[in-house]
């Protein structure tokens, strides 16, 4: 897996003594969040205060990586309520999605000789091989 990115700026010289003596603890911080994410869990900064006592900065730094993504979560009057953080998986296909792409590949591999057109030239020394019409 690849090396999760913590901020390197803060907006004061105090605030960013603190990352920089604190970075390798905010990495494992955010590589925990990360493993619940990839795990199928949705957090949002409360869960992750309230439940693990890791700052929500570490979600946002999740994300600017492109480690995770992120969605607003609407109220019933379509206003933003809050932010969910998640990890999309890809999942495995199916066996008959598996078997729908073969057949679509047999498919098209009986064709190519009809989409192919060759014409053979004799009139060279040695005879020649051309391709006239290619996949029309």
């Amino acid at each position: 897996m690849n090396e999760i990115e913590i901020h390197q700026r803060e907006g004061s010289e105090d605030t960013e003594t603190h990352l920089q003596e604190n970075i390798e603890k905010f990495g494992g911080d955010a590589l925990f969040l990360l493993k619940l994410m990839l795990r199928g869990e949705i957090l949002t900064a409360k869960d992750v205060v309230k439940n693990y006592d890791i700052h929500d900065r570490r979600l946002r730094d999740l994300e600017i990586s492109g480690k995770c993504e992120k969605r607003w979560v609407l109220k019933e009057n379509g206003k933003r309520s809050h932010v969910e953080y998640f990890v999309t998986t890809p999942s495995l296909p199916t066996k008959s999605e598996i078997i729908a792409k073969a057949d679509a590949i047999i498919r098209t591999m009986k064709d190519i000789p009809k989409r192919l057109e060759t014409v053979f030239t004799l009139d060279d020394n040695p005879p020649s091989f051309q391709q006239t019409k290619l996949f029309e």
